[in-house]
Formats: C-alpha cells, sequence, structure tokens
C-alpha cells in the first residue's frame, strides 16, 4: 500500500521477495599522497535504498496495466508512505522509481513486472505514527525502543494574535523554540496548524497557497531510552490542538 492506496485495488498482486534490501553507511573515501591506502570517513548517515517487489496481475492484464501506470508515475516525485503485509510492524518512506517494464502472457490476460521503489533507510515503526498527547505545564515520558536518535512532529494550532513562542524540553535541555512573528498582515495564523518536524529542522504553518516558516527554530531529537517532555506553564496562551495539548508523533525507526 503506497499513499493509502492499495495495489490491489488494481488488480496487482505483490510478493515480498525483494523487500528485505538493508542500507549502508555513507562512507567517504580519499586518496593521500604518499600514504598507503585511502582515508575513510563516515559522514553521520545512512544511503537510500531501491526495495523491489515482484507483482503480477493474474487476469484481465489489458484493461487494468494502464490505470496502475497512471497512478504509479504519478507518485514519482514525493516520499509517501509504504506498507506492506509481510512487514507489518513498520513502513518506509518511498517513491516509486523506475519505468515498468512487464512481461505480458498469451493475449494479454496476464502480465508479471517488478515494482521498484527508491526508500529513505529508515525502517519506521507504526507505533510512532501515532500521537502522543503532551498537556501543558506536565511531563511525559516516552520510550524509545530504538538505538537510534529520533526525530519527531509536532503538531498544534495557534490561537492568539500576538507573537507566539513555543519551547518544549526533554529533561533539562531545549527539544524545541519555535517563534511565530506577526510581522505582516498577509497572513491570518489564527486557526492553522503549525508544524515542528526536528528531521527537517524547520517550523511551519500551511495555508492554502503556501507554507510559511517559523521565524526561529531550535532542533533537538529524542535518543535511545526514557525520554521526559515538558511543555512549560501559559505556552498554551498561544497555542492549542484539539484539547488545548499538543501531539507528538515520536516517528521511532530502525535501519
Amino acid at each position: 500500500m503506497l499513499d493509502n492506496k492499495s495495489s490491489a485495488d488494481f488488480g496487482v498482486h505483490v510478493s515480498g521477495t525483494g523487500s528485505w534490501t538493508t542500507p549502508s553507511r555513507t562512507i567517504e573515501t580519499a586518496p593521500i599522497p604518499g600514504r598507503m591506502g585511502a582515508l575513510i570517513s563516515y559522514v553521520g548517515a545512512w544511503s537510500n535504498v531501491t526495495v523491489t517487489y515482484p507483482a503480477w496481475i493474474a487476469r484481465g492484464f489489458d484493461d487494468k496495466f494502464d490505470a496502475f501506470c497512471s497512478w504509479w508515475n504519478s507518485h514519482t516525485d514525493n516520499y509517501y508512505i509504504l506498507t506492506d503485509p509481510y512487514h507489518p510492524e513498520y513502513y518506509r518512506l518511498a517513491r516509486p522509481v523506475a519505468a515498468i517494464d512487464p512481461k505480458v502472457g498469451t493475449l494479454n490476460r496476464y502480465g508479471t513486472f517488478d515494482l521498484k521503489f527508491n526508500c529513505k533507510p529508515q525502517k519506521f515503526l507504526r507505533d510512532g505514527l501515532r500521537p502522543k498527547r503532551l498537556l501543558e505545564n506536565h511531563q511525559i515520558l516516552l520510550t524509545n525502543p530504538t538505538g537510534y536518535d529520533a526525530f519527531p512532529l509536532i503538531v498544534a494550532k495557534i490561537r492568539s494574535s500576538a507573537n507566539s513562542l513555543l519551547e518544549i524540553t526533554t529533561d533539562a535541555d531545549i527539544m524545541a523554540s519555535m517563534v511565530f512573528k506577526y510581522t505582516s498582515s498577509t497572513y491570518n495564523y489564527v486557526g492553522r496548524d503549525i508544524e515542528y518536524d526536528a528531521e527537517t529542522h524547520e517550523a511551519s504553518c500551511k495555508f492554502p497557497l503556501q507554507t510559511v516558516s517559523a521565524n526561529n527554530v531550535v532542533v533537538e531529537g529524542l535518543g535511545s531510552g526514557i525520554n521526559g517532555i515538558t511543555i512549560p506553564a501559559n505556552t498554551a496562551v498561544f497555542f492549542e490542538s484539539n484539547a488545548g495539548d499538543f501531539d507528538i508523533y515520536p516517528r521511532w525507526y530502525w535501519i
């Protein structure tokens, strides 16, 4: 399933035999004059992976293939959530790549082909998609079950036309600090959702025609183990969500 759409809706069925690909660390090498062997350095990142699903249309290939290809090609310009029944515990962020080159059977009744996705290296746990509710001036404990720092998404709603500051702390450290300054009458932020994304180091407020960035952002992640998270008092003067609180999507992952 990609972007909440199942391939089975097009009559396309897949095998998971090619879905176990793992990423490699991004390594840089450089030759040093007068030195035997290249200098090796780890740049602190992992490479994308190509995940391949052998696929087939068992019957009615000539009726179903074009519709599926149209949908496939409309998703090649962005990352989308990719899930499959072979790995129910996690999802990937993926985009379709490569043209589909089918092998078609007798009278175009059936066909087989490969579906290739370029995926971010993380295997995100599905539990990290469920929001955790943060109460103003209260601490919650989030336990990162992996050995990798998670970079959460925090969503709140602006309800004041004053300059708005959101500061969230993890134990003694500042996790997120966002400032929205109302220096222009062009935008009415009140009632709008804001998103703080620790992975992209951005905070933004979405409007129908564009997205406006916060004026200042401080970024931290959630380390392995228990993380105590606090929103200081009086923050909700400017922000609210469904119940006057804040939603955090932890986005735990494995590599």
